[in-house]
């Protein structure tokens, strides 16, 4: 009886293959023998290397999927956000039943039904996505549906405001119930890889821009109807929603821009909703004031919803390109588990056909190449030991899991850059609300913040007014030169986020509460002291408010510091502006 013990050095570790009892024998018995247990051995590897291939071929497969039941989500919320077009129209007056108008309506319903219930349909086959948002989407939809109704079998001269309000309001609720699904799905259709990061939430922003832009027609709906001013709240919600819809655009446009094939859609969309449309709204606003709308509900209805095409049509187009590197990623991965497939398959025949000669230069290769294939699955360096007189198809396996490695790291790379990109605020450069909320829930890349922080809140005085008087071009200045000033008078270990329109945050490790007061009084004088050129060569100056907080910046303890800052801010308003204040 013969025992051999056979050693295979590994990148990261050796293994040890004790050969099983061999009787003596002939040689072309040993040599069977020997090719059957090199055969089994080699069966093993080619099973964990298909694992490995098939598992990128199921992720691949699965991010397709996603992301097709995301568009046809997105495409059910903005039905029923359309829905809302016709019932404005009909809310403005009296209508037969056999009118143009209720005909539209009820085709609008019958789209919104008819893609909700799709995407019911789809989402069953897709265990780890829940439809009961959906479910309750169709649910407000439905009363609200019920309101309108009711609503509408009222006289026009019987109707008033608030009734013509509240079936508009539950029409907003409609959409509102389908939003966690949108967030949801925006993510899971990024695939467990991250193929395309942040690709679905630019389809959920353009979605966004419409759906605001559609809120402010249903706003003025009321108003027009019954030929009313509009209130001073509902004048100032249309200034926060054109705002939001301007910094979607703005967050949006360059992703756009990467399509050549998106360039004249981007072009539509500036010309039609950001040109047409938005003159448009300033022209309803401005006769909100008095009351003495020279628009219908219909007219309005007429005139406004075309230029709102543009965006539906960009963001399908964007989303059908998003669609097709999925889908072409599909192909790639089935391409290469096929030629996997067919490499193990030439590789077992050879370990068959050259018997002894194999052991050397497969069998050892194989058990090398299966350690680099789980090193990359563990996110490990991978080291080429091959021999000198590995074969061809080897080599090719080795140089295939090579490149595969380059591709790894790279993408990892691009989705670190990508996630920071998520991350900073594109105007100021600064870090956005996001990585706000994100540095309370621990992300990783605040690791290196302490548990016990400082927080600085920061609100620029009367910057409304600059808008109102300068324009939006001249806030814009103001807010870059306010980063600029707060980056030159911080730590470089301390974070600068902008929380969002005008209002700043800084968080500073490890401080006491006097010495945040007086970095904050700093920064104060700093901001009072600084010149901001303007376009028109002139100089202005600003003052800022600012409320600060101490403690730690995780989970429910985060969000008391932040209340904390918030309710000092607001002392420091009431106390004149250009001041610090803190409550503890």
């Amino acid at each position: 009886m013969m025992h051999r013990v056979l050693e295979v050095s590994g990148p990261m570790r050796t293994f040890k293959i004790s050969d099983i009892s061999i009787p003596k024998a002939s040689l072309h018995g040993k040599l069977v023998t020997g090719c059957l247990i090199l055969l089994g051995l080699s069966l093993f590897l080619a099973c964990i290397l298909l694992s490995t291939i098939g598992a990128d071929y199921r992720r691949a497969k699965l991010s397709y999927e996603n992301l097709k039941f995301y568009q046809s989500v997105i495409a059910a919320a903005n039905a029923v956000s359309a829905e809302r077009g016709p019932t404005n129209t009909l809310l403005g007056g009296n209508f037969l039943s056999s009118s143009d108008a209720w005909a539209r309506l009820q085709t609008f319903r019958n789209a919104s039904d008819e893609k909700l219930e799709t995407v019911i349909q789809i989402s069953k086959p897709i265990t780890q996505i829940t439809s009961t948002p959906i479910l309750n989407s169709k649910s407000e939809l439905q009363k609200a549906r019920n309101a309108v109704d009711k609503e509408l079998a009222i006289d026009f001269n019987s109707r008033t405001l608030p009734s013509i309000q509240e079936p508009i309001d539950r029409m907003f609720r409609a959409v509102d119930a389908i939003m966690p699904l949108i967030n949801a799905t925006a993510l899971n259709s990024n695939g467990p890889q991250g193929d395309f990061v942040d690709e679905a939430l630019i389809g959920q922003k353009l979605f966004e821009i419409r759906e605001y832009a559609g809120r402010i027609g249903s706003i003025l709906t009321p108003y027009i109807a019954m030929q009313k001013s509009i209130s001073n709240s509902d004048q100032a919600k249309i200034e926060q929603i054109r705002g939001r819809i301007t910094q979607l655009w703005e967050l949006t446009k360059p992703y756009l821009l990467r399509y050549p094939s998106l360039l004249d859609k981007v072009n539509d969309v500036e010309l039609k909703f950001f040109g047409e449309g938005i003159n448009l709204i300033n022209t309803l606003q401005s006769q909100g004031i008095t009351g003495r709308f020279l628009f219908s509900t219909q007219t309005m209805t007429d005139a406004i919803v075309p230029t709102f095409l543009p965006l539906e049509v960009i963001r399908v187009s964007y989303l059908n390109l998003m669609a097709t590197q999925s889908s072409n990623n599909l192909a790639s991965a089935s391409a290469y588990l096929f030629a996997i497939v067919f490499l193990v398959c030439i590789v077992i025949s050879i370990n068959i056909i050259l018997m002894i000669w194999t052991q050397r230069v497969i069998f050892v290769p194989l058990l090398l190449a299966k350690e680099a294939i789980i090193a990359l699955s563990e996110d490990r360096e991978i080291d080429d030991k091959r021999n000198d007189h590995t074969g061809r198809e080897i080599n090719d396996v080795f140089r295939a899991i090579s490149i595969l490695q380059g591709r790894l790291i790279e993408r990892r790379n691009l989705t670190q850059e990508l996630k920071m990109h998520a991350l900073t605020d594109g105007l100021t450069g600064l870090l956005n609300r996001r990585a706000f909320d994100e540095l309370g829930n621990g992300h990783v890349f605040f690791s290196h913040v302490g548990l016990n922080v400082g927080l600085i809140v920061i609100d620029i005085d009367n910057f409304k007014s600059i808008n109102d008087s300068l324009g939006h071009p001249t806030g814009d200045i103001v807010l870059r030169s306010l980063a600029d000033t707060l980056r030159a008078h911080v730590r470089s270990s301390d974070l600068i986020i902008r929380h969002g329109g005008e209002e700043f945050a800084i968080v500073m490790s490890e401080v006491s509460l006097e010495q945040l007061k007086a970095s904050a009084d700093k920064l104060r004088a700093a901001v009072e002291t600084s010149k901001i050129s303007i376009s028109d060569g002139n100089e202005i100056s600003i003052t800022a408010s600012f409320g600060v907080s101490i403690g730690e910046r995780l989970g429910a303890k985060w969000l008391e510091v932040i209340n904390q800052a918030d309710k000092a801010l607001y002392l420091a308003k009431h106390a004149g502006r250009n001041c610090v204040r803190s409550i503890q």
